[in-house]
């Protein structure tokens, strides 16, 4: 999608917001732009990284 953007949503059960990136258990990654927004990927977080 031109003119858009990618965004990132930490959740803790694909339906809700989670209070913190850093303990959520998968971000979602939508593409943004001003006539849609499309759910593109889901992502775990890196286990390492904690």
């Amino acid at each position: 999608m031109p003119g858009s953007v990618r965004v990132a949503v930490a959740t803790d059960a694909d339906e809700s917001l989670s209070r913190s990136f850093g303990n959520c258990r998968a971000f979602l990654i939508y593409q943004v732009s001003a006539s849609a927004i499309r759910l593109i990927d889901r992502r775990l977080p890196d286990a390492s990284a904690k």
